[in-house]
């Protein structure tokens, strides 16, 4: 049962607060930092899972204090450049608490309500649309485009004509479906009624206020400043995806460009009240709804704790911030290899570290002196309850399941002689493959699971 106004706004201002505690001043945010038992003990296992090929930047505040900034793995894989606290990433759909800020400045500066009817901005839509307003645009709720339209264009206007168009997908405040091209409408309403471009007013009107220089990707000079990103397949190289344009239905839905450090003081000073005045602030924690304005807000997470959440992908990279406001705990980072999925991985892993409320799996170390003989263990291996896999060699030197009933797409690394390990995608549990001498027998094992599997 939805609680009421004065309800929510006593506990989404409380959190805020909670989440900006005492102000504090602007970190040091250029160089690499490692801070305390805390930070030595989450470095200790970043370093470990970059040698099973987690490549990015990562941050950590405790108690409002930078414990972690460091980069792992290379922004740039041919010319061999490091990541590090300056590396600049491509964010993804955190762009998306960049917009909904947008459209909440601009109610605050008495330009528009966030209760108007999109038609209001896009003009005479099909009856079924005619009642969407702003803000179920900025939940997901809003049903303004049925998925799979093609509601993409060059030109502000083209866009916003094809999303009146558009037939409806649900009635709106229905149902929750994310949209990327819902939060472009956003970004292009802000256009309009700003009469600016939308990077322009995120910066004059966002970023300022924040402290902090942030670009997009359709600006050139932001682009090309940008970490590579790679993606592939288990068994592939690394390599660079084709560009996706950055036109009008993903343009403020996708295309923030900041290092991580940025991104930290952008929901630093926007949590603390420095980007928003308290009204439209505490709008950005809604627990009656999936998200809100770019934000996902759970009172009680799987932790059991109040979580400020959003995440981010985009071809080549992924991007999360983390926030846990009563035990003020922060967690940030942007990864620009997508071959292995770690958003679940390292989401339990800095939890546990920084909540202290689970202990931190640290995988052993890969063996690189075992990677001339790892074309040994290359092969077909079965059961006779028909559990079946294909093993093989990838040109990074770890084994990988080309086919069979197990589970594809896992990176198992050599960490001793005839013994390989992986990093589950799906949290922070382990994986291994042992052989026997003869390498005629593999056991795969994981979290109490035993498959013993012959040639």
């Amino acid at each position: 049962m939805p609680r009421t106004f004065a309800g929510y706004w006593l506990v989404a201002t409380t959190l805020l607060v909670q989440a900006g505690a005492a102000q504090t001043p602007r970190p040091d945010l250029r160089g690499t930092q490692v801070v305390g038992r805390l930070g030595q003990e989450i470095d200790g296992l970043l370093t470990r899972y970059a040698e099973y090929g987690l490549s990015g930047t990562v941050l950590v505040a405790d108690a409002n204090k930078i414990v972690l900034l460091k980069g792992y793995g290379f922004s740039n894989r041919t010319t061999r450049e490091p990541n590090g606290p300056q590396t600049l990433f491509d964010w993804g759909s955190i762009t998306k608490t960049v917009t909904g800020a947008a459209i909440l400045k601009l109610e605050a500066l008495g330009r528009l309500r966030t209760s108007d009817r999109v038609v209001k901005y896009v003009g005479q839509a099909e009856s079924a649309k005619a009642t969407a307003t702003l803000t179920q645009l900025a939940q997901h709720t809003a049903g303004f485009a049925r998925q799979g339209s093609p509601v993409s264009d060059s030109s502000r206007a083209g866009f916003m004509a094809k999303m009146r168009d558009a037939p409806a997908e649900d009635p709106p405040g229905t149902k929750y479906r994310y949209s990327n091209a819902g939060v472009s409408l956003l970004a292009a309403i802000v256009e309009t009624v700003a009469q600016q471009p939308y990077e322009r007013f995120a910066r004059e009107q966002l970023f300022v206020p924040a402290g902090i220089e942030a670009g997009f990707r359709w600006e050139p000079v932001w682009d090309r400043g940008r970490a590579r990103g790679y993606v592939g397949r288990a068994g592939e190289d690394a390599r660079e995806p084709e560009l996706i344009p950055m036109s009008w239905g993903v343009r403020g839905a996708t295309g923030l460009i900041a290092t991580v450090g940025q991104v930290y003081e952008w929901q630093r000073r926007l949590l603390q009240g420095d980007v928003l005045p308290p009204a439209q602030r505490a709008r950005l924690l809604d627990s009656t709804t999936t998200e809100a304005f770019g934000w996902h807000y759970e009172p009680k997470a799987a932790r059991g704790v109040a979580m400020i959440h959003k995440g981010g992908d985009f071809p080549g990279y992924a991007t999360q911030i983390v926030v846990y406001p009563a035990r003020d705990l922060v967690l940030i980072w942007a990864l620009n290899d997508e071959r292995q999925h770690w958003r679940d991985v390292l989401i339990d892993a800095l939890s546990a570290a920084g909540l202290r409320d689970a202990p931190v799996v640290l995988p052993p170390p890969v063996d690189h002196t075992h990677r001339d003989s790892v074309e040994r263990f290359v092969g077909a291996f079965s059961d006779s309850a028909g559990t079946s896999l294909d093993l093989r060699v990838a040109p990074d030197g770890y084994l990988y399941f080309a086919s069979g009933t197990l589970a594809r797409g896992v990176m198992f690394y050599p960490t001793g002689a005839g013994e390989f390990t992986a990093i589950s995608q799906s949290g922070i549990d382990l994986q291994s493959l042992r052989f026997n001498r003869n390498a005629k027998e593999v056991t795969w094992s994981t979290r109490g699971r035993i498959v013993r599997l012959t040639r």
